[in-house]
């Protein structure tokens, strides 16, 4: 049923309330599952969007509500951060169930996204201050700036944040203690708590990948990690990477933090196929569409070798991308 619902949200734009009528032509954004069916946006970022059989109904609409909305770890609650006319800001939990809406304050100036806790522990952003709704109690925690994000950490025992020079940090919630996790200089964001919360992800502005250990204070370094996001072992993260020949992507991997698939086209059909990091450079495989043979490429310099053209007595000679020339030559 699931699989259903999203393959329909994916063909079709069909909206309960004429209201609405103005983004008929538009198109869905960030579909995502939770307790009671798929939770969506429009294009605009300006209405959640509940999917119930062949329509999506408007749930609540805000400037911008749909860009940056949390769900809670089991799936009832929805996240977001309602901007009225004049600017004001506030941080709000939707009901998934019930449609119902609850701001957490007043309007404000700044406020930011709200984050869950496992234990339903609800964390956001008030000015520099971060406010950490505990089933026992409230409290406020100075941050030192403004952030939009400042996620909660599973086991509601730390949250992260940018700072203004765009450099993470993690605040200790019960000292308020604070440490700088990413690297001095390097501008980060998107701050990701894996699902155990021992470790947390993030993304640099040249888009490398960085992950943090809490017990150990290690830093590692992912490389090139675009769109990365944890799975549920809390030791794996998914990314990929992009080659672009001057505005145009030419390739792509799909990788994990152990291990890479390398995206190829099969040079009979043109297929696009992830090989297996596992395979080594230049052997070959068939393809699964046509059974054509697909080489795994090989740098060498400047050159990816992706496929042989001819091999005879002496020498095999391989078709391949110049990095330097942004072309394809032909590689004795």
């Amino acid at each position: 049923m699931h699989l259903r619902h999203f393959i329909l949200l994916v063909l079709s734009f069909a909206v309960a309330d004429a209201q609405y009528s103005e983004e008929e032509t538009g198109y869905w954004r960030h579909p995502t599952m939770t307790a009671s069916g798929i939770l969506t946006t429009d294009n605009a970022g300006s209405t959640l969007y509940r999917v119930a059989g062949l329509t999506a109904q408007p749930l609540v609409r805000s400037r911008g509500i749909g860009n940056g909305f949390v769900i809670s770890p089991d799936g009832r609650r929805v996240g977001c951060k309602l901007i009225d006319d004049g600017g004001l800001q506030r941080p709000a939990v939707l009901d998934a169930a019930t449609g119902i809406l609850r701001p957490l304050t007043e309007p404000q100036e700044r406020a930011g996204q709200p984050s869950f806790a496992s234990d339903g522990t609800i964390a956001y952003t008030i000015g520099t201050d971060l406010i950490v709704e505990r089933p026992t109690g409230t409290i406020r925690t100075s941050l030192g700036f403004y952030a939009n994000r400042a996620p909660i950490s599973p086991d509601g025992t730390a949250a992260a944040f940018n700072d203004g020079d765009d450099r993470i940090w993690i605040v200790d919630l019960a000292d308020g203690r604070r440490t700088p996790v990413s690297p001095d200089g390097i501008g980060c964001f998107d701050p990701q708590w894996s699902p155990d919360g021992t470790r947390l992800l993030f993304t640099s502005l040249g888009s490398d990948g960085y992950v943090y250990e809490r017990e150990s204070s290690r830093l590692s370094a992912l490389g090139e990690a675009r769109s990365p996001s944890w799975m549920s072992d809390s030791r794996t993260v998914v990314f990929h990477r992009v080659e672009m020949r001057g505005p145009v992507p030419v390739n792509a991997d799909l990788s994990d933090s152990s291990k890479q698939l390398k995206m190829v086209a099969c040079p009979g059909c043109g297929t696009k196929l992830f090989l297996s990091g596992e395979l080594a450079p230049l052997a070959e495989t068939g393809c699964t569409k046509c059974g054509v043979s697909v080489m795994m490429p090989m740098r060498l310099r400047q050159f990816e070798l992706r496929g042989v053209v001819g091999r005879g007595g002496m020498a095999t000679v391989y078709r391949a991308f110049d990095q330097t020339l942004e072309r394809e030559v032909a590689v004795s």
